[in-house]
């Protein structure tokens, strides 16, 4: 609770985890089609920003909307 930076970082390198997952299956694997991808990253971006505003932090909320428009 004390260290807010610590767990804010884990929360968006998740988040860059499963941006990086879902852009693999579907460009590099071509496993995922196109369409279900978008809407995979949408919603995680979504979800970024829903714990941004939950958790008040401000940096995770950056790094949200910059990963769903990356």
């Amino acid at each position: 609770r004390v260290q807010a930076w610590f767990s804010e970082g884990l929360m968006g390198a998740g988040l860059s985890i499963v941006y990086l997952s879902i852009w693999a299956g579907a460009q590099y694997f071509q496993i995922i089609p196109s369409n279900t991808a978008l809407l995979a990253m949408s919603l995680t971006t979504a979800i970024g920003v829903a714990l941004a505003v939950r958790f008040d932090a401000l940096s995770l909320n950056v790094l949200a909307v910059l990963g769903g428009f990356a």
